[in-house]
């Protein structure tokens, strides 16, 4: 059926503390009160684990996948427009799970088809969430022996008793400069030590200077403002200097044209807004990283942490910021759900690998779906040495670090050299 997923063995993605209370769940509002329902949606707050969905009246299962991807942040037609409508069905419990939605309110119940209580009940066992169904009429809410039955006023101080809800990113912009320059500074004292103790070698395959442009990368892929930007580039170069190495940039105004805040909240709400998991990663890893169109294609699935926040690709390792987290994790989880191999990580919907080209492809139908513009960096040919991190700048000696020590220059693998045959008579 259009918009199923397939069955699961287990739940997917659901903390142990969800799970418990996983299950559907009644609330009944006989007199259908415009309290409830004004209530109940204020309690919107995805953040905060807690997602109302205002499903259509008389919805068949795909029109109710779309309600449900609606309540998750996502375009009405995104399926439509990213053709993944077979796929709807999987979707939601992928964003579900990376969302950690712990609570699902679905009102007006009492107008949606017998059929979808099964559907709703698999839904809630697959992810490890409780959804409560809002019947606004004086008969009793559903079939017997389905689900608690709870008034609307103790549903919604239950509800209101939910997980603390983290700070968001605008937040924690707002901290104190001190803040954001003591955490900038610890930030930058933890790598040079590491680069002063073992300074990292030169990949094969890669140009010159990959390690420093991706030391650049950690240190400044959290700014989101133009100010926040200067304060950790200022912070990185304190932090370096406390630890007796020198990060020279060059002038301020030339390192914010090509590194610039990658990642600001307009970049970060339209990335959040596709509903492929797949296509939202190639393009924030195309914008978070610079790397070539075949270097995404060949990321794999343990080249990613599990939270999400950073990734290990050829030429160093990568910083991903805690607002964009949640995509990588929505893939990690879709990879899961597919049985896709761990050496692969993004895959076509027929579960092939994408080639360079293909790669490429994807990524600039997805910015234009978007409406984000294409990094600067991005070129189609993979052709050459892979390029570091803002290769403009490192490629020219811009961005060094004096007082390290050598890095270690690559060696030939003569265990892997063909061995000469000794003559014999």
């Amino acid at each position: 059926m259009t918009g199923s997923a397939p069955a699961l063995g287990g739940r997917v993605g659901a903390t142990p503390a969800a799970s418990a209370g996983a299950g559907l769940r009644w609330v009944h509002d006989p007199d259908d009160d415009h309290a409830c329902m004004r209530q109940l949606t204020a309690l919107h707050d995805l953040p905060g684990g807690r997602a109302v969905c205002h499903p259509t009246p008389g919805a068949t299962w795909p029109v109710l996948i779309r309600d449900l991807l609606e309540a998750l942040g996502k375009p009405r037609d995104a399926l439509a427009r990213e053709r993944r409508l077979r796929d709807g069905g999987r979707l939601v419990q992928v964003w579900m799970c990376a969302e950690r939605v712990e609570h699902l309110v679905v009102l007006r119940a009492h107008l949606l088809r017998p059929a979808l209580l099964d559907r709703s009940a698999e839904l809630a066992a697959a992810t490890g969430t409780t959804i409560w169904l809002v019947w606004h009429h004086s008969d009793p809410p559903g079939p017997a022996g389905i689900g608690e039955v709870w008034s609307w006023p103790a549903a919604v101080d239950t509800l209101r008793r939910g997980r603390v809800r983290p700070l968001s990113s605008e937040q924690v912009r707002l901290r104190s400069v001190d803040a954001i320059h003591r955490d900038a500074v610890a930030e930058a004292r933890r790598e040079a030590r590491l680069w002063r103790v073992a300074p990292p070698r030169q990949r094969r395959y890669t140009q010159p200077g990959c390690e420093l442009g991706a030391l650049l990368q950690r240190l400044s892929i959290d700014a989101a403002t133009w100010a926040e930007l200067d304060l950790r580039l200022d912070a990185a170069r304190a932090g370096f200097a406390i630890e007796g190495l020198t990060l020279v940039l060059p002038d301020a105004q030339h390192l914010r044209d090509l590194i610039g805040p990658r990642l600001p909240a307009p970049v970060v709400t339209r990335l959040r807004r596709i509903a492929c998991p797949t296509s939202a990663v190639a393009l924030l890893l195309a914008w978070a990283t610079d790397a070539r169109p075949g270097r995404i294609s060949g990321c794999m699935q343990r080249s990613v942490s599990p939270d999400g926040g950073h990734v290990n690709l050829l030429p160093g390792r990568y910083r991903i910021p805690g607002s964009v987290q949640v995509i990588l994790r929505a893939a990690l989880i879709e990879h899961r759900m597919r049985g896709l191999p761990t050496y692969t990580f993004l895959a076509r919907p027929d579960d092939t690998s994408y080639c360079a080209q293909a790669m490429a492809n994807l990524i600039t139908r997805v910015a234009g779906r978007a409406e984000v513009l294409l990094p600067p960096s991005f070129e189609r040919n993979d052709f050459g040495p892979e390029r570091p991190f803002v290769a403009e700048l490192v490629n020219t000696g811009r961005v060094r670090l004096e007082g390290a020590p050598p890095r270690p220059r690559l060696q030939p693998d003569h265990d892997s050299l063909p061995r000469r045959r000794r003559w014999r008579p």
